[in-house]
């Protein structure tokens, strides 16, 4: 991304980082970016950013739907 100091770092340059993540699953951009967000928050606790700007920065990640119970797996719960 070219970024020399904490202040280049914005909303468009995480998306940036993210886009440049190419073609990977959206499980493994959440976990970078949790990663990124974590070290961005011990930064703000150091005192050397101000504003949070990446907190309503998500990444949607689809969960995987569970089938639904059949009689069979009922009847075994229910006995």
């Amino acid at each position: 991304m070219n970024i020399e100091y904490l202040d280049e770092i914005t909303t468009e340059t995480l998306f940036g980082f993210i886009t440049l993540l190419g073609d990977l699953k959206d499980i493994t951009k959440q976990s970078k970016l949790c990663v990124i967000k974590a070290i961005l928050n011990r930064m703000v606790g150091n005192g050397w950013i101000e504003k949070r700007f990446w907190k309503d920065i998500k990444i949607k990640v689809d969960g995987k739907i569970k089938p639904p119970a059949n009689e069979n797996y009922l009847a075994i719960l229910l006995s």
